[in-house]
C-alpha cells in the first residue's frame, strides 16, 4: 500500500510539473509576433526575387549572405531567418524560396546571423540543404510555415 501511495504521489508531482510547464510556456510557434515575422519574411523574399537575379556569387566569392544561399550545383534559396536569441518573441524561423520555385520553412536553429553556416562547407544542392536542415515545403502564405520541423521529436507532433 505504501508503494502504491508513493507511485500515486510521484505521478501527481510529475503531472503538476508538466501542467506548470505548459502553463508557463504557451505555444511558441503560433504567436502573433511570429505570424507577423513570417508575413514580413515572405514579402521581403518576394520583393527580392522580383528585383534581382540570384544565380551569381557575391563579389567577395562567398556562397551565402543574409539573403541567399548558393549551392555547388548552381541551385539557390532566397531566404530570411529569425533566431529567438535576437528576438525572444519570435521562435527560430527560416523561410525561403528555392530556385525550383518552391517555398520552404524550418525551425532549425541556425543561430544569430546564420552563424551555423560559418562552420559548414557549401552544400551540394538545394535538396541536400532541405534534407540536412529540416526544411518543409509550404504554399508561401499559410500558417503551416509556423509548425515545428526541428527537432525531429517535435516535428512529429505537428498541429
Amino acid at each position: 500500500m505504501k508503494a502504491l501511495r508513493r507511485v500515486v504521489v510521484f505521478g501527481c508531482v510529475i503531472a503538476g510539473a508538466v501542467g506548470l510547464i505548459l502553463l508557463l510556456n504557451p505555444d511558441q510557434y503560433h504567436t502573433p509576433e511570429r505570424r507577423a515575422a513570417k508575413a514580413r519574411m515572405i514579402e521581403e523574399i518576394a520583393d527580392q526575387l522580383a528585383s534581382s537575379a540570384q544565380g551569381s556569387r557575391d563579389e567577395d566569392g562567398s556562397w551565402w549572405n543574409e539573403e541567399i544561399i548558393r549551392f555547388s550545383d548552381g541551385s539557390w534559396i532566397a531566404y530570411r531567418a529569425q533566431c529567438h536569441k535576437a528576438d525572444p518573441k519570435v521562435y527560430d524561423l527560416f523561410i525561403g524560396r528555392g530556385s525550383n520555385g518552391r517555398w520552404y520553412y524550418s525551425t532549425y536553429h541556425f543561430c544569430v546571423g546564420m552563424m551555423l553556416l560559418h562552420s559548414t562547407e557549401q552544400p551540394e544542392s538545394l535538396d541536400a540543404f532541405v534534407s540536412a536542415y529540416a526544411l518543409e515545403e509550404f504554399d508561401g502564405q499559410s500558417d503551416e510555415a509556423l509548425r515545428p520541423t526541428w527537432p525531429a521529436s517535435q516535428a512529429g507532433s505537428r498541429g
